[in-house]
């Protein structure tokens, strides 16, 4: 008996076995869930920050967006403005050229009447 005086027995070695393993176990489990926090919260973090940094891009593209916008709509205001001083000018051309027209038609027509009645007065004189 004095060789094993001192030494637990081998059930006590198997309950302090159990123990420890209940205690490497609890530990485990304390572990896991720290870690599963830890990786929760650097998740949420880098969530947040894309997140953020979508609203910042986002931003960009919408200011972006708006620059081209606004430069098309300076573009078509400026085309629209050159097509209506186009119009106005043929406008113009047409109306000179209309009333030019008018003007020569109405020189014939005050000449023929001319000539027309100077026709009848030779013919009155000749009668």
């Amino acid at each position: 008996a004095a060789l094993t005086r001192g030494h637990p027995r081998p059930d006590e070695i198997q309950a302090e076995k159990e123990r420890e393993h209940q205690h490497i176990d609890l530990q485990m489990q304390q572990a896991q869930v720290v870690l599963q926090e830890q990786t929760n919260k650097e998740r949420d973090f880098l969530r947040s920050q894309a997140s953020q940094a979508k609203e910042i891009a986002s931003g960009r593209w919408d200011q972006h967006l708006r620059t081209q916008e606004l430069s098309a709509e300076q573009e078509y205001q400026q085309q629209l403005a050159k097509v209506h001083e186009d119009a106005r000018q043929m406008r113009l051309i047409l109306e000179q050229q209309s009333s030019q027209l008018i003007l020569e038609y109405e020189t014939r027509r005050a000449q023929e009447d001319i000539n027309h009645h100077m026709h009848e007065v030779e013919l009155h004189q000749w009668e």
